[in-house]
């Protein structure tokens, strides 16, 4: 049976990805899981990825928090937000297709924004508490 956490990750990338709104804002692939160094900005980046099992007599199912990342080097905050916007609407109470999961919901925990270490990158970070039921 497929991991819930590859699931979740999988249905994410392929609604963005399919995205033709969000893929015209970003450069090169867009979305990766781990970006190249060659990578161009701005893009998106399918990050830590947390697994809670809720196994508990009633309830089988699968608490996820998976964070993404949007990394640009434009001045200012303005395209990480606008990028941003765009996947929480993609994305929040979503009704994603699972592989051997059933997604019950999917939303947006937070959103933080800060200019990177390297003082020339800014990046946001979307956090998203998923809650999955294996089908049995």
């Amino acid at each position: 049976m497929t991991h819930p956490s590859w699931a979740l990750q999988k249905a994410v990338y392929e609604v963005l990805n399919a995205d033709g709104a969000l893929m015209a804002m970003l450069a090169g692939d867009g979305i990766y899981d781990v970006p190249p160094q060659s990578a161009s900005y701005p893009y998106l980046v399918l990050g830590q990825v947390t697994s809670t099992d809720r196994a508990i007599p009633i309830d089988e199912g699968s608490e996820l928090r998976i964070v993404l990342s949007v990394w640009s080097r434009n001045e200012g905050k303005k395209e990480v937000l606008e990028i941003s916007a765009r996947v929480i609407d993609l994305l929040h109470d979503a009704a994603l297709t699972l592989t051997n999961h059933t997604l019950i919901n999917l939303r947006l925990v937070s959103q933080e924004t800060a200019v990177a270490r390297d003082r020339r990158s800014v990046a946001t970070q979307l956090r998203f508490r998923a809650v999955t039921e294996p089908i049995l």
